[in-house]
């Protein structure tokens, strides 16, 4: 794979020279670091011209922050002052290719704020250079609004939808959440949220590399000191540096406080330095003085023009937060200035006298008055881009030639198309498969033996087939364990395997969970992370949350993010209740209808159909999470035991065995591939134990709560409705939680065999034994339909 980066011009005034400084704590030899500040040695890199507009942009943003904070009264100024020179620089200063007119275009550079908590700078300056941009070139915008944001669309800064304002009415203005999400231009990711952002941010990196294999786009991850203290920045910075990912580019705003200390790095939570986390994973390493344009600026140009394009840079700035607010170090994490105080307009005299304007005054009174005074004050932000040309023509000017750089660089990959540099996989092939007819692979004859992960891999690897490498695995140190090799080959991806469809990721359910969200939000394909289920649902379930949210308001543009909940159920029996957990299905269950389906197969011969069911669901889901168990089963024989074709799972809900024709004693619903094998077990004894009884009983599977509900309503009461419901129990590999849709009785609750149903974790032990611990062994099963059945029947019938 060729890693190369585009060095267009810049506004450096001379060509920087190439050196290898020897950090004083961290000397990796193999690892590239330099001091710009040492670099430069006193001397100015900008024109004096270019650096005192770089300046008034940055007194613009920051005087536009403090009125949203002003009245908001809610927000985040400190750490978002700190980040705006670094804004200004990635976006003025010829160092990102870009097009504001498509600010998702997928060939584009990405800039994504893992640093949610500075939403209000992201916000802020977006809002400025789309305002400048209106005036000097509105030709460059987008005629869908959907793509620009503008200073009448922070009147909707933390505000509700569900509650108007007259001028947000009026301007039809953004609802701005408290931490950014894909609604916001130029972001692909919902972010905030414990080191979450760092890790899609090199999702997206990958992903962007792998379409487009030579110039790749460049991905910059703005995160402060304190967002990477995360557990799971620290497992991504290892992923990274192991897939190589050259056009991933950590930039650090080290204004050492966080929310509540104000030397994060100096002791109050740690002694190690940003520059020394990057040093020590791979990442050559820039630092210089963020509050100095000069080498904000320098840094920039140098990563791109020295640093080896074979691993991933850091740009440390050592910053100031909330510089020139008034509020600083910690105190202005999440406060500021109350409304129309003294120390706001205090706060605003740089901005007055620089820009020779006045601020409103009088917020007070009813919430339309300060929303009224909100926006005059909005209008000065206007007006001093209007009576500015220099301000407002270097920001048009800059946009302008990001958009032609991107222009430049499409033609230079066009070139390359030839030798294979530019690839899309077609995940629209999945269209076409039809989850009736697996591939023969799938298809295990009766009598055969196959796990429910192999099965699972054969069908995530045929994706891949079709696809034409549509598909990135990654898994927690169990890739062999959990059978992906029979569907994907292992091999990692970086530079010199290009078409490697594994990020190698060790045991990083955090990270990796991230990564794979961030490589779906990209769009063109889709990540698979597994490990136990007991693990892969509490690590993987804050990005899948965050990915979920971003494709609910991006308008579904994510691909699924698959997280396979392996080895699960009780059958894991071996590896004790630490690793054995019942309890993983139900944590799913909290998602909002169409983000997150969940396919619980007891046979292998289900994946196929449930997996591709899933995936060409419309709402297309955020997360998909399939539960696969460990031990190799015997395939059934369906249709010689009268049991309903595989087909049907992607009802979610189906009447495995039917009962007879007349009057129903009762319904036993079954969830889970140990509890279903053990009805079978003993050459079916158990089960027609059952039959012979004499009472008529029909069994239930649930395999997906979620595709359940994607059917329409008719055909769900036809399958299960409250005439059933109330003649029910459950037998299930999970918590009884996950049953209690399906039996809403007081009875058929008590009656339903679940692991817990003794109120304790299982223990060890091979899978028969921890069966028969937990009460859910072939006898246990029988003894409890049979007397549950006896005893609804007689109540019915004395009814």
């Amino acid at each position: 794979m060729l890693m190369t980066c585009a060095t267009f011009g810049g506004l450096g005034t001379f060509k920087l020279e190439g050196v290898n400084h020897v950090h004083p704590v961290v000397h990796r030899p193999d690892v590239e670091y330099v001091d710009v500040g040492d670099l430069l040695d006193g001397r100015a890199y900008l024109k004096s011209a270019d650096r005192a507009i770089l300046d008034r942009i940055f007194i613009l943003q920051r005087a536009l922050l403090s009125m949203l904070f002003n009245f908001a009264q809610s927000g985040h100024p400190g750490g978002s002052i700190s980040v705006s020179r670094a804004l200004i620089v990635l976006f003025l200063t010829d160092r990102t290719a870009y097009d504001i007119g498509d600010p998702w275009r997928r060939d584009a550079d990405i800039v994504s704020m893992a640093a949610g908590h500075k939403a209000m700078g992201w916000y802020a300056f977006n809002a400025i250079l789309n305002e400048a941009v209106r005036q000097a070139k509105p030709g460059l915008l987008s005629a869908n609004r959907k793509n620009s944001l503008f200073l009448e669309d922070l009147l909707g800064f933390r505000k509700n939808e569900a509650v108007l304002t007259p001028l947000r009415e009026k301007f039809r203005s953004k609802c701005l959440d408290g931490h950014p999400t894909p609604a916001t231009p130029f972001t692909y990711l919902a972010t905030g949220a414990s080191g979450v952002g760092v890790a899609s941010t090199a999702g997206l990196a990958i992903a962007a590399r792998d379409v487009h294999r030579t110039m790749p786009p460049r991905v910059y991850c703005l995160e402060g000191e304190g967002g990477m203290t995360p557990g799971r920045v620290e497992e991504t910075l290892q992923i990274a540096e192991r897939a190589q990912l050259g056009n991933f580019i950590m930039v650090v705003d080290h204004n050492d406080a966080s929310i509540d200390v104000p030397g994060v790095c100096a002791g109050d939570y740690t002694f190690v330095k940003p520059e020394e986390r990057g040093l020590l994973h791979g990442f050559n390493t820039a630092v210089a003085d963020g509050k100095n344009f000069d080498q904000v600026v320098a840094a920039f140009d140098y990563a791109c023009q020295y640093f080896q394009h074979t691993r991933p840079a850091m740009i440390v700035l050592r910053t100031e937060k909330g510089e020139g607010y008034g509020i600083g170090t910690n105190k202005s994490h999440g406060a500021g200035h109350k409304m129309d105080s003294d120390a706001y307009f205090a706060a605003q005299k740089v901005f007055r006298e620089t820009f020779g304007v006045e601020l409103p005054k009088g917020a007070g009174g009813s919430a339309a008055a300060v929303e009224e005074n909100f926006w005059k004050s909005l209008l000065t932000v206007r007006a001093v881009l209007q009576k500015d040309a220099a301000v407002r023509e270097f920001i048009a000017e800059r946009v302008e030639v990001a958009k032609v750089r991107l222009g430049k660089l499409a033609e230079q990959r066009d070139r390359f198309n030839g030798n294979g540099s530019s690839r899309t996989p077609d995940l629209t092939a999945i269209e076409q498969l039809d989850p009736a007819h697996p591939p023969e692979a799938i298809q295990p004859k009766p009598g055969a033996k196959m796990a429910l992960r192999e099965a699972l891999a054969r069908t995530l690897g045929e994706i891949n087939r079709v696809s034409k490498g549509g598909v990135f695995l990654a898994a927690a140190d169990l890739y062999g364990s959990l059978d992906f090799p029979k569907g994907i080959e292992y091999v990692p991806v970086d530079t010199g395997h290009p078409d490697g469809r594994v990020v190698a990721t060790g045991i990083t359910e955090d990270g990796f969970s991230g990564v794979m969200a961030g490589i779906c939000a990209y769009g063109r394909h889709i990540g698979a992370g597994g490990s136990y289920a007991a693990f892969m649902t509490p690590m993987g379930f804050t990005a899948a949350r965050l990915l979920a949210i971003g494709h609910e308001v991006s308008g579904r543009t994510a691909n699924p993010l698959i997280l396979v909940g392996g080895h699960a159920g009780p059958k894991t029996g071996e590896d004790g209740p630490t690793h054995a957990d019942p309890q993983a299905l139900s944590a799913w269950a909290s998602f909002p209808r169409h983000s997150a389906i969940t396919l619980t197969p007891w046979d292998n011969l289900e994946l196929w159909p449930l997996v591709i069911s899933a995936l060409k669901t419309r709402p297309r889901p955020a997360v998909i999470v399939p539960f696969v168990t460990r031990p190799q089963e015997t395939v059934i024989d369906r249709a010689g035991l009268g049991l309903a074709p595989a087909i049907e799972a992607v009802k979610g809900v189906y009447h495995l065995l039917p009962a007879r024709e007349g009057e129903v004693d009762a319904y036993v619903v079954l969830q889970g591939s140990a509890v279903v094998h053990e009805l079978l077990s003993n050459d079916r004894e158990v089960l027609f134990d059952i039959l012979e009884s004499g009472l008529n009983i029909g069994f239930v599977y649930v395999s997906s709560a979620e595709l359940f509900d994607a059917l329409p309503d008719v055909e769900r009461r036809v399958l299960w409705n409250e005439q059933m419901a109330g003649r029910a129990m459950g037998v299930t590999d999970f918590t009884l939680d996950t049953m209690m849709r399906w039996i809403p009785t007081e009875e058929g609750r008590e009656s339903s065999l679940h692991p817990f149903k003794a109120g304790r974790f299982l223990g060890s032990g091979i899978g028969p034994h921890v069966l028969k611990q937990g009460g859910l062994a072939g006898e246990d099963i029988r003894n409890a339909v049979i007397e549950f059945a006896k005893r609804i029947s007689a109540e019915h019938a004395a009814r």
